[in-house]
C-alpha cells in the first residue's frame, strides 16, 4: 500500500436503514465495511474519526466523512482528514500529538510545572485578586439581604405572632 490514501465515505445511505437510536453505531460499522471493501484488509478507526462520527450524539451522525488511511506498524488506521498526525522524534521514542483547533478547549487551565516561577506568580496573583474582591464586598448590603430573608421566612412570623397575641378575658 502507498503511504496514505484518502477516501470520502458516504454514510447516509447506510444509517438511514436503521432506527434513529442506532444511527451512529451503524455509521461506524459502515465506515469499517467501506474501507475493508476498498483496501481488502481490516482497518481500525482513529480516535478523531470516532469522535467526529459520535460528536452530535447517537441520532445525528454526519452524512459523509473524509478520511486518510495510513499504515502504522503493519496495521491500517483510518483517521479524519484534518486530524493531527503522530510525529516520532528520531532522538527519542516519545510521540507528540498536536491537537487541531476544533478540539481545543476555550478555557485551558494553567499547569504549574516544578521550577516555573512565572506561572506560580501568576496563580498567586490571581488568588490575591480573588481575596481582595471578596474583601471589597460591602457588608451593609449583605446584612440587609440576610435581614430581609429572616423577616420573610414564615417561621419567624408565626413565633412573633404567638408572642403578640393577647387572650381576651371574659
Amino acid at each position: 500500500m502507498a503511504e496514505e490514501k484518502i477516501y470520502t465515505i458516504p454514510l447516509r445511505r447506510e444509517w438511514q436503514k436503521v432506527p434513529i437510536y442506532k444511527r451512529s453505531a451503524k455509521a461506524v460499522r459502515a465506515a469499517k465495511q467501506f474501507l475493508k471493501q476498498h483496501l481488502k484488509e481490516e482497518v481500525k478507526l482513529g480516535p478523531y474519526l470516532n469522535e467526529f462520527i459520535w460528536g452530535k450524539g447517537n441520532r445525528h451522525p454526519p452524512p459523509r466523512v473524509k478520511v486518510r488511511v495510513e499504515e502504522e506498524d503493519k496495521k491500517l488506521i483510518a483517521e479524519l482528514i484534518n486530524a493531527p498526525r503522530k510525529e516520532k522524534k528520531k532522538d527519542e521514542d516519545t510521540i507528540k500529538i498536536k491537537k487541531p483547533e476544533f478540539l481545543k478547549k476555550k478555557d485551558e487551565k494553567i499547569k504549574v510545572e516544578k521550577g516555573d516561577k512565572k506561572e506560580e506568580k501568576i496563580i498567586e496573583e490571581k488568588k490575591e485578586l480573588d481575596k481582595k474582591a471578596i474583601e471589597n464586598i460591602p457588608e451593609d448590603k449583605s446584612l440587609e439581604k440576610e435581614e430581609k430573608e429572616i423577616i420573610k421566612s414564615p417561621s419567624v412570623k408565626t413565633a412573633s405572632q404567638k408572642k403578640e397575641k393577647v387572650i381576651p378575658k371574659n
